[in-house]
């Protein structure tokens, strides 16, 4: 009757006992038709009437009971089709969140790799513009002045 509102659990244990009670009731039925066959033989057409309403009734109570059998079974599938896939969302909310943490991880150290490659830029800049001056001045230069310029460029 919870459908799925009832655990799996609730509906596991309920479909396996449902087994035992369509057993019990079927047999029920049957000692009870018995009966009331055995009644009619006996009885008078109003009787035999009644009876006939009583086995009709008892007829659907069973077919209501299968019924229920079968609701059960299939709120157990929607239940733990419902649990597996939350399951899997769960598992796949937590990979994305770990991926995002290393993504905004990686744009940190992105940031930190284009600074420091703007300074080594603006370095190898200066560092040019420094061999260049030299070379001009060693052109130049008086010869003792000259061989220490020299030494700094073959750097």
């Amino acid at each position: 009757e919870k459908g799925l509102e009832a655990s799996v659990e609730e509906l596991t244990k309920a479909l396996d006992e449902a087994p035992k009670a369509q057993k019990a009731l079927a047999q029920a039925v049957a000692e009870t038709s018995k009966q009331l066959v055995k009644e009619a033989q006996e009885a008078s057409a109003s009787q035999k009437q009644d009876i006939k309403s009583r086995l009709a009734a008892m007829s659907q109570e069973a077919t209501k009971h299968r019924a229920t059998v079968a609701q059960a079974s299939k709120a157990l599938k929607s239940k733990e089709l419902l649990e597996d896939q939350q399951r899997r969302t769960d598992q796949l909310e937590a990979q994305l969140a770990h991926l995002q943490e290393i993504s905004a991880s990686l744009s940190e150290e992105e940031e930190q790799v284009m600074e420091e490659q703007k300074v080594m830029d603006s370095l190898q800049k200066s560092l040019q513009t420094a061999l260049n001056a030299a070379q001009l001045r060693a052109s130049n230069a008086k010869p003792s002045l000259k061989t220490a310029l020299q030494s700094i460029l073959e750097r």
